[in-house]
């Protein structure tokens, strides 16, 4: 059984002050237990000391980078997710995914979409080990069928939230950063959730078919689209 959010630690590694004392501040507002460090280096001191459920890293740090954090978390028994922070980075995606993150932000991003990627991660399996991804072009809008409103804020397939939604894959994954098209149809009112969205994570296991999926941002949405959210979130 997971513990409750309020019981979970989350490590933000970040070289910048500013933006580390940001992170800590937001992260805080929503029962998390936060720890902080300023380095690569302090940072796996850290994980050497304390149970740790997420990092959340910067990837280029002097005194040790994310890419060493991600080398060590894969020496560790028990894995904590990893979710890495980067402007410009030396690895490709798929190097980072080999390493062990499960997800990879590109600065600057969107503080509300980051904040909600991190609570759904925790939520939905804070136990899930990092695997690598078989990302695939998605050359299709993505579509799904809802009874009613209801049913649609509800599902699991979704995860509608106000910036962005979690969308359920099993089998093409799209790339860090690659634009998608989505189609949400409600059959009772014949309205429809479709737009454009960026994929800003994403997240791959074989053994729950239900935890695979997409993080996807929310970058152009139709007028009935933005009526429709603004409904369910009032």
């Amino acid at each position: 059984m997971s513990q409750p959010l309020k019981y979970q630690t989350i490590l933000v590694v970040e070289d910048e002050p500013d933006l580390l004392e940001l992170l800590k501040e937001e992260l805080s507002q929503y029962d998390f237990s936060i720890q902080t460090a300023s380095s690569g280096n302090e940072a796996i001191q850290t994980l050497k000391t304390q149970t740790i459920a997420l990092v959340l890293t910067d990837l280029q740090m002097p005194n040790g980078d994310g890419a060493s954090v991600l080398r060590h978390v894969q020496t560790m028994e028990a894995q904590p997710i990893c979710l890495v922070m980067t402007g410009y980075a030396p690895y490709s995606e798929d190097q980072l995914y080999e390493m062990g993150a499960r997800a990879v932000l590109h600065k600057p991003f969107d503080m509300p979409f980051l904040i909600e990627s991190v609570r759904k991660l925790m939520v939905r399996d804070p136990k899930l080990r990092p695997r690598t991804c078989p990302r695939m072009k998605v050359s299709l809008p993505i579509q799904y069928r809802f009874i009613d409103s209801q049913e649609l804020k509800k599902s699991k397939i979704t995860n509608l939230g106000l910036g962005g939604m979690f969308l359920q894959l099993n089998e093409k994954y799209p790339s860090i950063g690659e634009k998608l098209t989505f189609n949400v149809a409600i059959d009772q009112t014949e309205q429809t959730l479709s737009g454009e969205g960026l994929t800003r994570w994403v997240c791959f296991d074989k053994k729950n078919p239900s935890n695979c999926g997409v993080g996807i941002e929310f970058k152009n949405l139709s007028s009935s689209a933005l009526a429709l959210i603004k409904r369910l979130f009032s």
